[in-house]
């Protein structure tokens, strides 16, 4: 269906719209599944990062994160008294490192995930899921030479 535009003529609709509907409906699910999580998305992001089994100081996190460092040393405190991670004060920097119940909580969390993605693809069949997958890469990565052409991947 055409659209009008502010001067009344015809316009085809924005190629871009309808995937803007479906990144959007997405996103809105995604926040859904989330609430489904014991762990907050700060906790998550946290998790995430240290799920490596590297310790890190509030700076190094800061950084990865891309945050303010009062937001981290916020997050990383909020998270200490949830037994999620353990902050050494060994260090003249203290190190962050996650707990086994942090671990223990982000894994049972993205598993959650994970699951619902496996069950919406299997639905989907074996064949689309693997044209899904190569298309979105292949939009990822032309998307991803508009948004930062001089960056790496």
């Amino acid at each position: 269906m055409a659209h009008r535009s502010a001067s009344g003529s015809d316009r085809s609709p924005h190629p871009g719209r309808s995937l803007a509907g479906q990144l959007q409906h997405l996103d809105a699910l995604r926040r859904a599944m989330a609430r489904r999580h014991s762990l907050n998305p700060a906790d998550m992001r946290l998790l995430w990062l240290l799920s490596d089994d590297r310790a890190r100081t509030f700076r190094e996190i800061s950084e990865e994160l891309n945050l303010e460092q009062s937001t981290v040393n916020r997050q990383v405190n909020s998270a200490a008294r949830a037994n999620l991670v353990q902050i050494s004060d060994d260090q003249p920097a203290r190190l962050v490192l996650a707990t086994k119940e942090g671990i223990a909580a982000f894994d049972q969390d993205v598993d959650r995930s994970l699951n619902g993605y496996r069950q919406a693809l299997e639905r989907m069949g074996t064949e689309h899921t693997a044209e899904f997958n190569a298309l979105l890469a292949e939009f990822i990565e032309a998307y991803r030479d508009i948004v930062q052409p001089d960056e790496e991947p």
